[in-house]
């Protein structure tokens, strides 16, 4: 039996039997090592949860000034907004003045063309019937002049 254990420790098919100090050390250092391992896994998790907090904590930062910077942005454009909208509203009044303007130009010089007209009637009219244009003054003041007795 103790060849078999031999020459399978030598093929390397089992470990070589240790004695209880030896088994005791192995045992010891094993679980030093898997002290180890577990720490160091910890460490990591930590070491990860302080980079994903500083991640965190750079992207709120990132955030907070992208807020600020599109906050900036909205009131100017709403300022840019009113100001465009009174440019607009100015230069709108200014063309329906222009308009009435020339609106009211065009009825003033075609109410003193009909006036002038009129006049150059009333003048023939008179030119060509003097006498009857007397009477018909005399009879207009007359009837003037009756009104405004009242």
């Amino acid at each position: 039996m103790l060849t078999n254990a031999m020459s399978a420790f030598i093929e390397g098919d089992i470990s070589p039997p240790l004695s209880n100090e030896e088994s005791n050390e192995e045992s010891n250092t094993h679980h030093v090592s898997g002290l180890l391992n577990q720490v160091g896994r910890q460490l990591m998790e930590s070491k990860a949860a302080q980079d994903d907090y500083a991640r965190v904590k750079d992207d709120l930062t990132a955030l907070r000034e992208d807020l600020a910077a599109l906050t900036k942005a909205v009131a100017s454009s709403q300022a840019n907004s009113a100001s465009n909208l009174k440019d607009e509203i100015s230069k709108e009044t200014h063309a329906i003045f222009d308009q009435l303007r020339a609106s009211g130009d065009g009825a003033i010089a075609r109410a003193t063309e009909a006036g002038s007209q009129t006049v150059e009637s009333v003048e023939h009219k008179i030119e060509e019937r003097p006498f009857l244009s007397i009477i018909l003054m005399f009879l207009a003041g007359i009837v003037v002049g009756k009104m405004l007795d009242r």
